[in-house]
């Protein structure tokens, strides 16, 4: 094992590891905001690990026994040698939204998939971990080639000149967008006759844009990273796709026995100036139809954890909070339980994937209708993107504001919960005001579909 101090920006150490294999950073560090105290009061931190040793690839001919196992194993303690640590060696990956077909809890089987698999965790026991509370930056290394590891670590650095952000190391086509202004009319109709019958009380409607890309994954990463600051933000380049996420929205946090959920809904623009950007948070904030939507999925995530959770251990410790980001305000909660002794990363996952934010309520009968209506597979995209640690902390975002590349094909998705007083030309507004930031770290602006 070696530990060794470095003194080293985050930045620089990505570039410095980009062609290292299976390189994963999931990045704080260019967010600070109440919001990152407040979803982080122990530990605030980056992690750059790569050189994976172990992988689990589960496809859509794994079974739930697979996922199941691999959870189940996971979910004891090992001894910690970083208490100080979020994370002490351990898997990183993602759950695509269609993963939910592994989990028993729900009786349904997605349409379609994408052309990567369904879940992907690798195993990490060499990392960088920064500490941005402490201002501390270490290198870990359990492998048995720590020394070797180490010193290409220290050659790559010396090699590496930190660059200004440079959008020609990459380069995409035109934008195209699946559902038009037209078509998404039709689909809110749809959705809003549900509604009025009683089908439901909210469903998320969403729309994905695809374009060509050519060069660096990093470089695109790096410009999201300059334009669409937030709290959860993850760089995953596996040989299965690649994943660049600007997340706000937090899935669940595990630390010992206590778990944490942060559920975001409603969204508005960011005002002009502060004048304005003021103005705009006091709509969202007196938004009857929010803060009725952040109501309705907090209460379905405090039932989801009461059935892992402690009687009487869930509570709402905050409700309807209003969060500034880059380009948009958002009203958010914060859910908190204990689990019960015997609970494992299984039960949580069947307790709660996918999270209730990202398909409405009832969650089955909406997600019966996502399956029809939108006609697609959303993929990483309302999925899951996280790290099950040696030391017990498990922490996975939502992965919205989500660009995952394959094969030269980029895809990136929006969408907004539709409720009975939805408007439809506001809803369809909203989702590009949610992709405007993509688009700038990709040198686009958003039109009008």
């Amino acid at each position: 094992m070696i530990v060794e101090k470095l003194t080293v920006e985050p930045l620089a150490l990505a570039r410095a590891l980009n062609k290292k294999r299976h390189l994963v950073w999931l990045d704080s560090a260019c967010y600070n905001s109440p919001l990152q105290a407040e979803i982080n009061s122990e530990h605030s931190f980056s992690l750059l690990a790569f050189d994976s040793c172990d992988e689990k690839v589960f496809d859509s001919n794994s079974s739930l026994n697979d996922l199941s196992i691999f959870f189940q194993n996971n979910s004891q303690t090992k001894k910690n040698p970083f208490p100080e640590f979020a994370f002490t060696g351990g898997w990183v990956g993602y759950l695509a939204y269609e993963a939910y077909q592994f989990n028993k809890k729900i009786p349904l089987k997605p349409q379609s998939t994408k052309n990567y698999p369904l879940a992907v965790f690798r195993y990490y026991d060499t990392f960088v971990y920064v500490d941005h509370l402490k201002n501390d930056v270490f290198f870990v290394s359990f492998s048995k080639n720590a020394k070797e590891k180490w010193k290409d670590l220290c050659l790559a650095l010396e090699k590496e000149n930190t660059k200004a952000l440079d959008t020609s190391g990459f380069s995409v086509g035109e934008i195209k967008t699946n559902i038009s202004r037209k078509t998404y009319n039709s689909g809110f109709e749809s959705i809003k006759k549900s509604l009025v019958d009683g089908d439901y009380f909210e469903l998320n409607y969403t729309m994905e844009f695809e374009t060509s890309f050519a060069g660096s994954p990093l470089d695109l990463f790096l410009c999201l990273r300059n334009t669409t600051k937030a709290p959860m933000m993850s760089y995953i380049d596996f040989p299965e796709v690649k994943i660049l996420s600007s997340s706000p929205e937090r899935f669940f946090q595990i630390q010992e026995n206590r778990i944490n959920m942060f559920p975001i809904k409603g969204t508005i623009k960011r005002g002009a100036n502060p004048e304005d950007d003021e103005k705009q948070k006091q709509i969202l904030f007196n938004s009857h139809k929010d803060q009725a939507e952040l109501l309705m999925v907090t209460d379905m995530l405090r039932n989801d954890l009461g059935r892992v959770c402690k009687t009487g251990s869930v509570s709402v410790d905050s409700l309807s909070k209003v969060h500034t980001f880059s380009h948009y305000h958002h009203l958010v909660a914060k859910i908190t339980g204990l689990l019960e002794n015997k609970v494992g990363l299984v039960d949580v996952f069947e307790a709660v994937f996918p999270c209730g934010s990202i398909t409405g309520a009832p969650k089955i009968k909406v997600m019966e209708h996502i399956e029809k209506l939108e006609n697609r597979a959303r993929g990483v995209y309302t999925g899951a993107i996280g790290f099950i640690s040696d030391n017990g902390y498990a922490d996975f975002s939502v992965p919205i504001r989500t660009i995952t590349i394959q094969d030269a094909i980029l895809n990136f998705a929006t969408g907004g919960g539709i409720v009975a007083d939805s408007d439809c030309d506001q809803e369809y507004d909203e989702c590009l005001v949610k992709a405007a930031g993509i688009m700038e770290a990709m040198g686009k602006t958003v039109g009008g579909g």
